[in-house]
């Protein structure tokens, strides 16, 4: 049987209410600092597709989950957060860590600027 396909904002939508507020903050930021990238499904996640690279985000149970192919920069983003922890190729932030939103954006855009 195929998956349906979501789009993004089906997928944020359908995730716990404890991610919602993190996505949509995340996707309305890239929309407005970068309205040429095109959101979509990669993975089953929400991100964005880069020609060497790309950045995705997970809703988990307690966690945001952001990962990205360039095992570089989740090195180097690790220094902008408080508190967080690493997964295989990805930065974990918990819901609860409503200080790491800024230091988010900044590694967002480490990402990006590393990706076009």
């Amino acid at each position: 049987m195929e998956k349906k396909k979501i789009s993004v904002q089906e997928y944020i939508n359908n995730c716990r209410d404890e991610a919602k507020p993190w996505l949509e903050e995340i996707f309305k930021y890239i929309e407005k600092k970068y309205p040429s990238l095109e959101s979509k499904i990669l993975y089953s996640l929400p991100g964005y597709n880069f020609k060497n690279n790309y950045l995705i985000f997970g809703a988990n149970k307690s966690y945001l989950s952001i990962h990205t192919r360039v095992l570089t920069l989740i090195d180097e983003g690790e220094s902008y957060f408080h508190h967080i922890n690493r997964g295989k190729g990805c930065i974990r932030i918990r819901y609860n860590q409503k200080d790491n939103m800024e230091p988010l954006k900044k590694y967002i855009d480490l990402i990006i600027s590393n990706s076009e």
